[in-house]
């Protein structure tokens, strides 16, 4: 073989050799093709401890693996893509592009999620308005499918069209400063069938602003923008026609004068003066959520434009000008000063209470403020001193807040003829009597209360000055449901009818129903002349040291006590020495001496348990309890009034 032979032989044995390499490896995977000296560098790849220097940006993003950092280290103009997980650190340096996008970021085919950060310098996309169907030919960022990019607070966008393009699945978080000035808007998302993907913006801080058009437009249908932080503005500052939009926080500033097309099917719609503009574009749907933040448009402008079938979504923030009650939240109080509206999520308000958004100062102006038909919301823990009188059919609904009385003084008043009044949700405590009740033919509901009384009165008091049938409470009734009352000392309820003789004028009326009533010291319900009192299934009312339940020997007209559930306990259980009608229909009475204590009116038991659980003795008192140890014990009092007995049913027990 001759020497030219064996040559050409080695030569294409070279060149097979490095078409063999090149064909496994791939000539942009090549690194050592763009390394060069650190002296001529354009940037550098750091991956640990390692540090390689390239001649191009897109050779040195090209050469890094994952985690790696990729720093520009001189002002530069490319486009590059990006396809992996790194940091691009732009190193206070400047990348430009004048046609295409600055920055790609993309997954490659069938490729997992990346995370690519972009930080510490400018990003410059200068290009002209195009009609393809992107729109532009320079985007400074352009993220798209699975990938999430951050712009960092220490990187400035600059851009005559889009200084963030995305769609697909991409996820942008941006604290920087965006700047653009073109046709298209700073940020924009793709409102085209194929790139429907749930894209999501998150603007934490920074700035997103265009001096001539529109800041943010977001069409993504399933995608989210929520603003959270920094300052968007803009002729239009945020477009919102498809997905979620949430801001929480930031600020949000249109200028000019409101203007929008006249078409709303597609594209933008508002051209100028709307600082947060919501509008269903076609089939897809569009939601919104506004917590905080301020949003603001200049004189003829809107700082909310709502063209879409979207309600109570406006829980707090400020704006520049009244807007629609309908799109307040519920919980929310409205303030409108020198032009400026204010809502805010009530419990994080500066006021006591609110009625519909309205806040007021104390509990006692909104219930004098609140008309028929309307509820008081409680929005903090408060301490009263004074009174709340209850004029109106109203609720005052505590809001499971604390209400401590400060003083001896009644807390809720009701004291206008025919009032329908609840009152619900919360805890009382101190020596205020809570519930005093004075006017005819009112009704008042009390419902899951708990009540801490350590007052000398009653935590239910209704007026003992019952001479005037025209003011004061004849048919008064009183519900009390799902409630716990304790009294220290005094009785829980204290219950008056009227001094006059008719006994078909009826005093007031107690309902209790799935309760607990309580007196540690003092009988637990007192009922005075034609009053009437029910305990239903579920509820237990107890007296520790003397009779649950009473009437009083004096009355001058019957009272009307019905047991027909729940438990009745105290040292005698039921004590009736005055006229009226005790009924057993239910539940269970038992008493440490004795059960029920019949001296006057009428005793009918037709079912339940009476128990008695101590041994039975005898003591002759004219006025007083006298016997302990029976289930039943009938011992007239002193009045000599006239006693019945009707016992159909139940059983009666002795346990001593």
């Amino acid at each position: 073989m001759s020497k030219i032979r064996k040559l050409s032989m080695t030569f294409f044995a070279i060149v097979a050799s490095l078409l063999l390499a090149f064909s496994l490896v791939g000539v942009g995977n090549l690194a050592f093709a763009a390394q060069v000296g650190e002296e001529a560098a354009v940037s550098s790849v750091t991956d640990g401890e390692n540090v390689t220097y390239h001649d191009s940006l897109k050779s040195a993003i090209e050469a890094a693996t994952d985690g790696a950092t990729v720093t520009l280290l001189r002002d530069a103009t490319e486009n590059v893509s990006v396809s992996k997980s790194l940091t691009l650190d732009l190193g206070k340096h400047t990348l430009s592009a004048t046609t295409g996008s600055a920055v790609t970021v993309s997954t490659v085919s069938g490729g997992s999620e990346i995370a690519v950060e972009i930080t510490n310098g400018a990003i410059v996309a200068e290009g002209d308005t195009d009609t393809d169907v992107i729109g532009v030919t320079a985007f400074a960022v352009e993220a798209n499918s699975k990938c999430m990019v951050t712009l960092t607070d220490s990187l400035t966008v600059t851009a005559s069209e889009n200084c963030v393009y995305a769609y697909g699945k991409a996820i942008v978080n941006t604290s920087a400063k965006l700047t653009s000035d073109g046709l298209f808007p700073a940020i924009q998302t793709d409102e085209t069938s194929e790139m429907r993907g749930g894209t999501t913006v998150n603007v934490v801080g920074g700035s997103v602003t265009h001096a001539n058009g529109t800041a943010i437009y977001f069409p993504s249908e399933k995608g989210t923008l929520n603003i959270s932080g920094g300052v968007v503005s803009g002729k239009v500052a945020v477009e919102v026609r498809g997905g979620t939009v949430n801001v929480s926080g930031g600020k949000l500033v249109a200028s000019g004068e409101y203007k929008a097309s006249e078409t709303t099917a597609e594209g933008r719609i508002y051209e100028s003066g709307v600082a947060l503009g919501i509008a269903k574009m076609q089939d897809r749907e569009v939601s919104a959520s506004v917590s905080n933040g301020s949003i603001s448009a200049e004189k003829g402008g809107k700082a909310l434009q709502v063209d879409a079938e979207i309600s109570s979504f406006v829980s707090g923030g400020t704006f520049s000008q009244s807007i629609d009650a309908s799109y307040i939240a519920e919980g929310s109080v409205v303030t409108d000063e020198g032009g400026t509206t204010t809502v805010v999520v009530g419990e994080q308000s500066d006021y006591v209470a609110r009625i519909g958004t309205t806040g007021y100062t104390s509990l006692q102006k909104a219930v004098a403020a609140a008309q028929s038909g309307e509820t008081v919301y409680l929005l903090r823990n408060v301490e009263i001193g004074g009174t709340v009188n209850v004029s109106q059919d109203i609720t005052i609904d505590l809001g499971d807040f604390i209400v401590t009385t400060t003083s001896g003084n009644n807390l809720f008043c009701v004291y206008s003829t025919a009032t329908q009044c609840e009152i619900r949700n919360g805890t009382i405590v101190g020596i205020g009597t809570p519930f005093y009740l004075n006017r005819k033919d009112a009704k008042v509901t009390l419902s899951n209360l708990t009540v801490d009384y350590s007052g000398s009165v009653a935590i239910i008091q209704t007026s003992d000055y019952c001479t005037n049938l025209e003011d004061y409470c004849t048919n008064l009734e009183i519900v009390v449901t799902d409630c716990d009352f304790t009294s220290q000392t005094a009785v829980v309820a204290n219950l008056y009818g009227t001094s006059k003789t008719d006994s078909s004028i009826k005093g007031s009326s107690l309902t209790i129903v799935d309760s607990n009533v309580t007196s540690d010291n003092n009988i637990a319900i007192v009922c005075w002349s034609n009053t009437s009192v029910k305990v239903e299934n579920g509820s237990i009312i107890t007296a520790t040291k003397a009779a649950a339940i009473s009437n009083n020997g004096t009355n001058a007209l019957p009272t009307e006590i019905t047991i027909n559930g729940g438990k009745v306990v105290g040292s005698t259980a039921i004590y009736h020495p005055g006229v009226g009608t005790l009924n057993v229909n239910g539940g269970e009475i038992i008493g440490d001496d004795c059960a029920i204590e019949l001296r006057n009116g009428t005793l009918n038991v037709t079912d339940g348990i009476i128990t008695a659980k101590t041994d039975f003795s005898e003591t002759p008192n004219g006025s007083g309890s006298t016997i302990t140890g029976a289930a039943i014990a009938i011992s007239q009092h002193s009045t000599k009034g006239q006693i019945t007995v009707n016992i159909s049913g139940g059983e009666l027990k002795y346990l001593g």
